[in-house]
């Protein structure tokens, strides 16, 4: 159910986006707004950042991975897959601007 408020607003819910609950009527929403810039999403206060399941691909080969991963994390990736086996969670890292 849906107002006036936000009957025109767009869900995304298969790419990174935030759980945003709507003023007027309290409905739950996806909404993927790009950030300053088009880069990132857009936070306000309040909202929840959620990245889908699935989204990212880790692989050694670059053709079918969906992440581009830095000298550090393919140390990462290499330690976890042949010291210890793959992991059952990987642990995210965010580092905010």
């Amino acid at each position: 159910m849906s107002c006036p408020a936000c009957a025109n607003v767009v869900e995304r819910s298969d790419v990174p986006h935030v759980i945003r609950t709507c003023s007027s009527c309290g409905r739950e929403m996806h909404v993927s707004e790009p950030g300053a810039h088009g880069r990132g999403v857009h936070l306000r206060e309040g909202d929840r950042f959620v990245i889908p399941a699935g989204f990212f691909r880790l692989s050694f080969n670059p053709l079918s991975s969906t992440a581009t991963l830095t000298r550090a994390g393919i140390q990462w990736l290499a330690e976890m897959v042949f010291l210890t086996g793959f992991p059952s969670k990987i642990p995210l890292i965010w580092n905010s601007p």
